[in-house]
């Protein structure tokens, strides 16, 4: 053995094996900067949707506008504006739900800092009794 280490090819080895070992613990003096990745999802909010089928009120409107917003937020491609956000600022810029009108709907997207706003209408609707509980059938048009 201690004939190999003598000769050229055994102090090859043993200073290669020997950088071996130190190098990682070189590289922990010069650190790297680090640089976190934050990613800013596009802000949407959901406005409550117009009622057009022939029964129901506004509280049909307002609870399909949740169930789009929720399932918007399910996908995690957007940051969704709750509900209760969208509706005091609808209170406060003194706008009546639901809100149809180019104007109205420019000034409540400029009040909630949102890049787009989802409105709608609900079409029709229908409530079906299943086994043991009950179906909602609905077609919007956004």
């Amino acid at each position: 053995m201690r004939r190999f280490i003598n000769t050229i090819p055994g102090r090859l080895v043993a200073n290669v094996s020997a950088l071996g070992l130190l190098l990682p613990f070189l590289s922990l003096l010069v650190p790297a900067p680090a640089a976190a990745q934050f990613q800013q999802l596009p802000t949407w909010a959901v406005v409550d949707f117009v009622n057009k089928s022939k029964t129901g009120g506004a509280e049909v409107g307002s609870a399909a506008a949740g169930a789009v917003g929720n399932e918007l937020l399910k996908s995690g491609k957007y940051d969704i504006v709750p509900q209760e956000t969208v509706q005091r600022a609808v209170e406060s810029l003194g706008l009546r739900q639901p809100v149809t009108d180019k104007p109205s709907l420019q000034r409540l997207g400029g009040e909630l800092r949102a890049a787009t706003l989802v409105t709608g209408e609900v079409v029709n609707y229908r409530i079906v009794s299943e086994s043991g509980g009950k179906r909602a059938d609905v077609l919007l048009r956004m």
